[in-house]
């Protein structure tokens, strides 16, 4: 269901961004929590499918209460995220993509949105599930592999559109396209197309402040304990060589940078939407520290950004869907 975005704001999110009022400026040093998954971290270890399963699946656990309440507070920023899409109410709700390794499809539909917003005002829900069960073929998602590509979710939707969340309902696991027999409204979305950003920081900047972008982060084994119990502060690291993640030294993962600031200290970052549900990180987001002197960036954040050009409404012929 759509909502209207650039009228005044709802309650609801004018109480959320109205707290931004500061815990960041502190310190650049990240701190993370001590408690962790130890079985599930030791099957990590077991194999590249496993390893790839729960880096891009789901958050290793859910929290109770308390940490719940935690993660609530921390939605604090000092000083405010200079350009912030979530402010201008083009950025949906986090989403959580429960045990499902389609971190991609997720930073696919989460830029598409968010561009549908900009040009139109009107904020919808897309399937990421639609994606799941019908964008098969180039790598789209290989359910033997387990692992899926945004480019190619990107290039599906080119293609067919997508349709609403309303009418194919995110299940969190793979199965046989229904795309045709749900009963649909028949509303899609579909984009002109997409580009890539070249990759380098000052691009990297521009793209950002003209809409979100997806991207894919490469992440050593090392690091993967930083990124699972993520609370807070600003997550510096290295860039990743092309031997390392050809040979399955690293992880990937798809998200969605919706702003950009800096901390009181003067550490710039992005702030990364991810789709672990809001119990992960801050309220569902992560910061990431911006370095300019990397040409691919913190964990190669810069190297594989993609976003959508011109997202718009149409009502397809049923036998016009294209699944490669």
């Amino acid at each position: 269901m759509a909502n209207n975005v650039f009228g005044s704001f709802s309650g609801a999110i004018f109480a959320t961004f109205a707290t931004f009022a500061g815990i960041f400026g502190s310190t650049t040093t990240t701190r993370y929590s001590t408690s962790i998954n130890l079985a599930l971290m030791r099957r990590a270890q077991e194999g590249a499918g496993e390893r790839h399963v729960l880096f891009c699946g789901a958050r290793l656990r859910r929290r109770g209460r308390a940490q719940r309440q935690r993660a609530r507070a921390r939605l604090h920023f000092d000083p405010l995220p200079a350009y912030d899409w979530r402010i201008k109410g083009v950025v949906n709700e986090i989403k959580d993509q429960l045990e499902a390794s389609c971190c991609w499809a997720f930073a696919a539909v989460g830029v598409v949105e968010s561009l549908y917003a900009i040009f139109t005002g009107l904020l919808v829900r897309l399937s990421e599930q639609e994606l799941m069960d019908c964008c098969y073929g180039q790598d789209c998602c290989d359910g033997e592999k387990r692992k899926g590509q945004t480019k190619f979710a990107l290039e599906y939707i080119k293609r067919n559109g997508i349709s609403m969340e309303e009418d194919y309902p995110y299940e969190g696991v793979k199965g046989t396209c229904r795309r045709n027999t749900l009963g649909s409204t028949g509303e899609r979305i579909r984009i002109d197309g997409y580009q890539q950003v070249p990759a380098n920081d000052k691009d990297m900047q521009l793209a950002v402040e003209r809409q979100p972008v997806a991207v894919k982060i490469r992440v050593p084994q090392s690091d993967l304990k930083k990124f699972f119990d993520y609370e807070k502060g600003v997550v510096s690291g290295p860039s990743i060589s092309p031997e390392k993640y050809v040979y399955d030294e690293c992880l990937t993962h798809g998200m969605v940078i919706v702003a950009l600031g800096h901390t009181s200290r003067g550490c710039n970052y992005w702030v990364l939407r991810n789709s672990w549900g809001p119990e992960w990180g801050i309220g569902g987001y992560m910061l990431m520290r911006r370095n300019p002197n990397l040409a691919s960036g913190t964990y190669n954040i810069n190297t594989n950004a993609l976003y959508p050009t011109r997202a718009y409404k149409f009502e397809p012929d049923t036998g016009a869907f294209d699944t490669t």
